[in-house]
């Protein structure tokens, strides 16, 4: 507003020249467009004037207000960032509704969505709390005790949680390393009830790999280790095994703190929810499992 009052001042002492100035074309520009529109007989360039307009440039000497400043551009200058910020929501909407289970794979694998997104969160879709691994050799502790004691506690205000156990829920005729995969995958937790017979069987070895690296994957602590009986000699464990034990804490079922400790490790939102008990009968089936 003073730099227009000022070129006012002057167009009253001397001619001015405003040419080779292409000016902008919007109503920002209207004040200058009149100025130069009524005082033409001191701009002595009056007729190179010219103002930069989408359609070309627009000289006031032959032009009118409506073509610098219309009710269209106004609408437009009005409407267009209402319009922009709507067309990319609207893309950004597309993208994530085509690309939803990739982008979830992706987000959830950057190490700030730990602290982003809640663990209830990002295992939203898994079915069960834990997968118990185990030989079969140590069937009647984790059939009879663990297993039950963690799906239908001996106290109704410990948290009851979901597991799956190859006794019952693995699909007889279904390929087993199908089933081992699956059973990691669809689980938040794994449990590895390791003694020395575990450590013997192929089948337990390829779950604790399969559970390793999920875990890995996920950038989260996915293992509880728990050893039952006798501690298994390190030099009969696998390499992975072997490092994982050394390197990680675990739990004795014969510390007069266990089920305190493992319920720690288990998933801790489900503290406080009240879940219909799971009950359910072993059968011999599958007993060759391992």
């Amino acid at each position: 507003q003073s730099c227009m009052n000022y070129f006012k001042s002057l167009t009253n002492k001397t001619s001015l020249r405003f040419s080779n100035n292409p000016f902008e074309c919007s109503c920002d520009s209207l004040e200058l467009f009149d100025l130069v529109k009524s005082r033409y007989s001191i701009i002595s360039d009056f007729s190179n004037i010219s103002f930069s307009c989408f359609a070309g440039p627009v000289y006031p000497e032959s032009a009118e207000q409506d073509q610098i400043c219309s009710n269209i551009t106004q609408l437009l200058r009005l409407f267009l960032p209402v319009f922009t910020f709507f067309g990319v929501l609207l893309v950004l909407l597309i993208l994530i509704v085509q690309f939803k289970e990739s982008l979830k794979i992706w987000c959830f694998a950057q190490s700030w969505t730990r602290i982003v997104f809640s663990e209830e969160l990002m295992d939203k879709d898994k079915k069960y709390d834990a997968f118990i691994s185990y030989s079969h050799h140590d069937s009647d502790y984790v059939e009879n005790i663990l297993w039950k004691e963690l799906e239908t506690p001996s106290n109704p205000k410990d948290p009851a949680y979901k597991c799956k156990v190859h006794t019952r829920d693995f699909i007889p005729g279904q390929m087993i390393p199908d089933q081992i995969l699956a059973s990691v995958h669809e689980s938040r937790r794994t449990i590895i009830v390791l003694s020395k017979e575990y450590v013997k069987a192929d089948w337990t070895r390829m779950e604790f790999k399969e559970a390793h690296k999920q875990a890995i994957s996920d950038n989260r602590q996915r293992l509880i280790l728990v050893v039952h009986g006798e501690l298994p000699s390190t030099e009969k464990m696998d390499k992975d095994l072997r490092n994982y034990f050394k390197l990680n804490t675990f739990i004795h079922t014969g510390d007069k703190e266990f089920w305190k400790k493992i319920r720690n490790a288990l998933p801790h939102y489900r503290k406080h929810n009240t879940r219909k008990r799971v009950k359910g009968s072993l059968d011999s089936e599958m007993t060759n499992y391992v």
